[in-house]
């Protein structure tokens, strides 16, 4: 890893509530992200971590340019692309690509097979010719693990994980460098998750692809990561190389979060004693002043609900976390 693929600098994105049927006045705002700065290095795979809402889907779709930052900066492979006009676009997204978490959602039912990885060969015109095309199609598909008998086949008369697969195929067409993951298996069966982190695995390693990882399922990103942030109301509360981050979680909230995993071992099972969380997690339309943990951490104190915690070091190896009182986990 020589350099940076991707660098997001103090990230906002706030959505708008409305009220009323006519004249649609502002009742508020959704904090949906707030300040989030990470990168991911050349050859890298980092992952994004936390409860459904917190905001993860945002980063990236802000990261690829399908909504707009609020404030911040989008660096993609040393350009700044967060105020790239429209018509400047397509060429960066030859660079940076998204697979979806819903195959069915992601792909035209329309187009077949071989249209569909053709598309984006075609509009960046990275083929000679009809038969050139043809031939990059082909060979993304044994890629990706699908059949030559599928290119005339439509996304209806795929399997799930053929669809997730073809959804891969797609986003590898334009050689990119950076793999925008969000949650690419969670609407996979158990058996299928495993097939499609291992493709994901191995394309990297084959490609050389950085990847930017969108989960809430701690287990798919430590399999596939190399690198952590957890993300919890629109902020990072802490990020760690991941063999580090599952050893000795630091922040409150990632030890809540490991703790509630289940062990495949029974008798570790039913000694496992997740750390308990009162109350309800915060709205991101009005998060608690402090720290947005607060309201429901073992640890608060009375500083935690009148003072934002920085994201600091808590050691020499890039391990940092959001918290006052941020201490490894005690077994």
């Amino acid at each position: 890893m020589t350099g940076e693929v991707l660098r997001v600098e103090g990230l906002v994105k706030h959505f708008r509530l409305t009220t009323g049927a006519v004249l649609r006045r502002t009742a508020g705002y959704v904090h949906a992200v707030d300040g989030v700065s990470l990168t991911v290095a050349d050859g890298e795979s980092v992952g994004l971590i936390g409860e459904s809402g917190c905001g993860k889907s945002s980063v990236a779709r802000c990261v690829v340019r399908l909504l707009e930052p609020d404030a911040g900066r989008v660096v993609l492979d040393g350009h700044d692309i967060t105020h790239t006009p429209p018509r400047q676009l397509g060429a960066l997204r030859r660079k940076v690509q998204m697979v979806f978490q819903d195959p069915d959602g992601s792909l035209d039912p329309r187009m077949t097979v071989e249209r569909t990885v053709a598309e984006p060969i075609r509009f960046h015109r990275l083929a000679r010719d009809q038969a050139d095309a043809r031939r990059q199609v082909t060979d993304l598909l044994d890629r990706v693990g699908l059949a030559t008998d599928h290119l005339d086949r439509y996304p209806h008369e795929l399997s799930g994980g053929q669809r997730q697969r073809l959804g891969i195929a797609r986003a590898l067409a334009t050689q990119p460098r950076l793999l925008v993951l969000d949650e690419p298996v969670s609407a996979l069966d158990v058996s299928i998750q495993a097939q499609i982190l291992t493709l994901l695995a191995d394309l990297r390693a084959e490609f050389g692809l950085s990847y930017l990882l969108i989960s809430h399922d701690l287990s798919v990103v430590r399999h596939v990561c190399q690198r952590v942030a957890v993300m919890h109301l629109g902020q990072l509360v802490e990020t760690a190389d991941v063999d580090e981050l599952f050893a000795a979680p630091h922040h409150p909230y990632t030890q809540a979060l490991i703790s509630a995993v289940p062990e495949p071992d029974p008798i570790r099972e039913r000694q496992r004693q997740p750390l308990p969380l009162a109350g309800e997690v915060a709205s991101a339309a009005t998060p608690p002043p402090g720290c947005r943990f607060h309201t429901r951490c073992f640890k608060a104190q009375p500083a935690c609900g009148e003072h934002e915690p920085p994201l600091d070091p808590v050691n020499g190896s890039g391990h940092a976390a959001a918290c006052f009182y941020a201490e490894p986990l005690r077994a």
